[in-house]
C-alpha cells in the first residue's frame, strides 16, 4: 500500500511516501486496502494474517477481517544498507481460507495420528532407514 524510507536522509529514496504499481486502492468499510486479496500477491503473509486472525476469534472464511503486515526491506547500499518500511493492506478470500484450514486439519491428523503418510497404513509405511536413503 506504502512504501516509506525508514530514517530521513538528505535524498529520500525513489519509493518513499508512494504506492506500487499493483496497488489498487479499495475502501472496504472506510479502511484503504488492496483491491486484490493477499494470497495473490503474497501467500505466506495471507498464511499467516489467517492464522492470527483464526486465533484471535475471527471466523475462517470471513472476507471482512482486514490482513496488515509492516515489513522492513533492506536494500544493499554504501556504507549501510538502505532500509525501507512497506504496508501491506488487504483481504484474504473465503476459498483460500478454506483451503488453508484444510491443510492445518491434515497437518494436525498426521501430528496426532502419529501417521505422517496419510496416503499409506502404518502396516505399508516405509521405515524411517528406507526413508532417509531414498533421501536426495
Amino acid at each position: 500500500m506504502l512504501c516509506r524510507d525508514g530514517y530521513p536522509s538528505e535524498k529520500p529514496s525513489r519509493s518513499h511516501g508512494t504506492q506500487h504499481t499493483n496497488f489498487l486502492d479499495y475502501n472496504h468499510r472506510g479502511l484503504t486496502v488492496n483491491a486484490g486479496y493477499m494470497e495473490y500477491c503474497h501467500d505466506e503473509y495471507a498464511d499467516q494474517l489467517c492464522l492470527y486472525g483464526w486465533l484471535l476469534g475471527e471466523k475462517p472464511g470471513d472476507e471482512n477481517v482486514v490482513g496488515m503486515i509492516e515489513e522492513i526491506v533492506s536494500k544493499p547500499a554504501e556504507p549501510t544498507p538502505m532500509l525501507r518500511v512497506a504496508n501491506h493492506r488487504a483481504r484474504v478470500k473465503a476459498d483460500y481460507q478454506q483451503k488453508l484450514l484444510d491443510r492445518v486439519g491434515r497437518c494436525w491428523l498426521a501430528i496426532t495420528s502419529g501417521n505422517v503418510f496419510p496416503d499409506m497404513t502404518l502396516r505399508k509405511m516405509p521405515t524411517a532407514a528406507r526413508c532417509w536413503k531414498t533421501w536426495p
